[in-house]
């Protein structure tokens, strides 16, 4: 019969690690687990340096073209015909919310 446990530390659970985010008593369950078991200790590797990647790299990168893309306007809307078509649009909805209260 094979020593390794049968159940392995969830993703959710890695990720809480990884972040601090564990109560006490379940980071205690969690680190003696990992202490027996390689399988997950690799996940959390992984995990670790998955999460440095992301940061490092992707986030920022990701980040400004976020910011770049938020400072463009939605290029549909700078469209004059589009302007025009949502003012006439308003007028109309305007136009039928008076007509209904003073009909």
């Amino acid at each position: 019969m094979s020593s390794e446990p049968q159940h392995h530390l969830s993703a959710l659970t890695l990720d809480s690690l990884q972040m601090g985010a564990l109560p006490p008593e379940e980071e205690r369950q969690a680190r003696a687990h990992l202490a027996q078991c390689p399988a997950c200790a690799e996940r959390l590797t992984e995990t670790a340096s998955s999460a440095e990647h992301f940061s490092k790299v992707v986030q920022p990168r990701t980040l400004e073209q976020l910011r770049e893309r938020m400072q463009r306007p939605a290029p549909w809307l700078s469209r004059p015909g589009v302007r025009w078509g949502l003012a006439v649009l308003a007028g109309v909805l305007a136009a039928l919310g008076g007509w209904a209260v003073f009909r």
